[in-house]
């Protein structure tokens, strides 16, 4: 409801359905350059004269799983309907420089939008995974900050003498604020001395059980929670 269009950027060969939902706000684009920001260049550009005049823009990805919705719910609404800030996001992290992260990223004033676009018109797209990295996720944060544009984030790292990933490090303040996991954590793909344990799980989804949507997630991926 706080948006007039959703866009999905996909290469999934499966049939989307989307029962129950207003089919005139989804639009279908079918690429997938397995970056988030070689995505969102793409989007960006081919969309940038209808941007130009949007109030608000959300980039956000796949990455994670909602498991505690009215912790989700109140952290969506802090970020939209907060006050104050230019862009917003669920994480940000002071790894390197400081950076709002890009899996969830939320733009919340048409001049910043206008000058994400300026941004991306400057720097093309992004030549690898990398670059996505040190140009966009790194370098977007400072460029609009420097512009004057204020920012804010639900879980920072700020706190940490050597910061590290906040989605990784700080993954039980995120589920407590936001109310999402990283899929990364359930599939074990983060460093074992960060990562959920199994046991960690197994309290979350006991914890969570009639989130279905949740459980069906974990079954799905034979990821055992007795």
């Amino acid at each position: 409801h706080l948006f007039d269009y959703v866009i999905v950027l996909t290469n999934c060969p499966n049939k989307w359905d989307f029962p129950d939902l207003n089919y005139n706000k989804y639009h279908m684009m079918w690429y997938n350059f397995k970056s988030d920001f070689r995505n969102y260049a793409v989007f960006i550009m081919q969309t940038a004269q209808k941007l130009m005049h949007a109030s608000r823009l959300c980039l956000a990805n796949d990455s994670f799983v909602i498991v505690d919705v009215p912790a989700y719910d109140k952290c969506m609404h802090a970020l939209f309907e907060t006050p104050g800030y230019d862009f917003t996001g669920i994480t940000s992290s002071h790894e390197n420089v400081y950076h709002i992260q890009s899996y969830f990223i939320c733009i919340n004033e048409r001049a910043v939008i206008q000058a994400v676009i300026a941004y991306f018109d400057a720097h093309g797209l992004p030549i690898n995974h990398n670059a996505s990295i040190s140009v966009y996720e790194l370098g977007m944060t400072k460029y609009l900050t420097d512009q004057g544009f204020t920012s804010h984030a639900m879980i920072t790292n700020a706190d940490m003498q050597y910061p590290l990933n906040t989605t990784y490090c700080k993954w039980s303040a995120v589920l407590q604020h936001a109310g999402i996991i990283k899929r990364q954590h359930l599939l074990k793909q983060y460093p074992a001395r960060f990562a959920m344990s199994d046991y960690n799980i197994a309290l979350i989804a006991n914890k969570y059980s009639k989130n279905m949507h949740f459980i069906h997630y974990l079954k799905y991926h034979g990821i055992n929670v007795d």
